[in-house]
């Protein structure tokens, strides 16, 4: 399990909403140019000049799904990035492909929000490219956040201009693990659609129609990540990360789901540590203490048959939390706090009905990156049931 398999079957479910499921609209065709700045993410971290990237996306208008309905002007798609990183002799060249999602939004700007996998040509390498410890594996996860404005209409097409955020990391599965942070210029020119494509379009807008749901459900999650901190040390065993977790929401019109839910958590790399040093306090009950519980609240923002999910959580026990600051962080007492207590989801949930189907039951597989106060923890496969406690016709 790599975060390459990850990233693969997340590119292939996005795939299929934009271009495999039975479509009424176009591809449209976008090309960009980003001109940057990748910011130092450690101490030591080599001189880096001007990041240039191109991008070429195609999209559909969704605005004829039923899902669609309460979003605005939303379009699905994927797309291709190239870039230069600022220090080719150390930290390469990235490609990047991203699904993602953009609709109209606040301030009068349209959004651009992606998820996926890119490629790093110079990854860390300890006997030759030991500078690089922003990225310790070839594959990566990619995330992408955009707000672009209208520089100018015109009949053929839209010039855009906007501000680009990029984050790249392995979600440490792959030590050293700093990630890259960008942020950039972003100019792009978007082909339009043609007028009578644009007419039938708004006359097969379908507005939703479904009640409120609540609704329980039940997932488990198979986890992969080495031991130790985002610098090392490099090399360990990958290790497996268990985690049962169960909850209760409010589907709102089945396009937006609101939850909140509890989970158990195991930590395998914890319990071989404490059964190598059976001398530790925490040894004496080492599964216990290996062991992790937390609460949170999340929502998913669901796109047919896809969800894009995210949560925030409080752990209420994870005993090994302080040996492993004491081994890798010793930092302040905040820092403790914040990474000790505080837990962040990320990810894609592809399910087997799309969300405007009248079911009272779905199961789905997961994508997701976990993390500690934003901070990587694991990369994780999950499976779950969603049960509709009412019809909500």
């Amino acid at each position: 399990m790599k975060v390459g398999v990850f990233s693969f079957f997340m590119v292939f479910f996005w795939w299929s909403l934009v271009f495999a499921q039975a479509q009424t609209s176009k591809v449209q065709w976008q090309v960009g140019y980003v001109a940057g700045q990748l910011l130092n993410s450690y101490s030591g971290a080599p001189d880096i000049g001007l990041q240039h990237s191109i991008v070429i996306s195609g999209s559909r208008d969704q605005s004829n799904k039923s899902w669609a309905g309460l979003y605005k002007n939303v379009h699905t798609g994927i797309s291709a990035k190239w870039s230069t990183l600022g220090n080719n002799d150390v930290l390469g060249m990235e490609w990047s492909v991203l699904p993602f999602i953009e609709l109209d939004g606040l301030l009068g700007l349209r959004y651009n929000v992606g998820l996926g996998m890119s490629y790093f040509n110079k990854p860390y390498d300890a006997e030759n490219n030991a500078s690089n410890k922003a990225i310790g594996s070839s594959v990566t996860w990619a995330f992408r956040l955009e707000a672009n404005k209208t520089l100018l209409d015109r009949p053929s097409g839209i010039l855009l201009i906007g501000l680009a955020a990029y984050h790249a990391s392995n979600g440490h599965v792959v030590l050293p693990n700093y990630g890259t942070n960008s942020l950039g210029l972003h100019l792009a020119y978007r082909l339009k659609h043609t007028a009578s494509e644009v007419n039938a379009l708004e006359g097969q807008v379908v507005q939703p129609k479904h009640s409120n749901q609540k609704f329980y459900y039940v997932r488990y999650g198979t986890g992969i990540h080495e031991f130790g901190t985002a610098w090392g040390p490099v090399g360990g065993p990958k290790k497996l990360v268990y985690t049962i977790n169960t909850g209760l929401g409010l589907s709102i019109k089945r396009y937006l789901r609101l939850r909140a839910d509890a989970g158990v958590r195991h930590y395998r790399q914890f319990w071989n540590y404490l059964e190598r040093h059976p001398n530790d306090p925490l040894a004496k009950a080492g599964f216990l203490n290996a062991s992790a519980v937390y609460v949170s609240a999340g929502g998913e923002f669901m796109t047919g048959h896809i969800g894009m999910d995210v949560s925030v959580g409080i752990y209420l026990f994870k005993p090994f939390y302080r040996r492993f600051f004491e081994l890798f962080e010793n930092g302040s007492d905040f820092r403790y706090l914040t990474h000790r207590y505080i837990a962040t989801r990320l990810g894609l949930n592809y399910y087997l009905f799309p969300s405007d189907t009248q079911k009272n039951y779905n199961v789905f597989v997961g994508m997701h990156v976990n993390a500690t106060y934003g901070k990587a923890d694991f990369t994780e496969l999950s499976i779950g049931l969603i049960r509709f406690i009412d019809s909500g016709q």
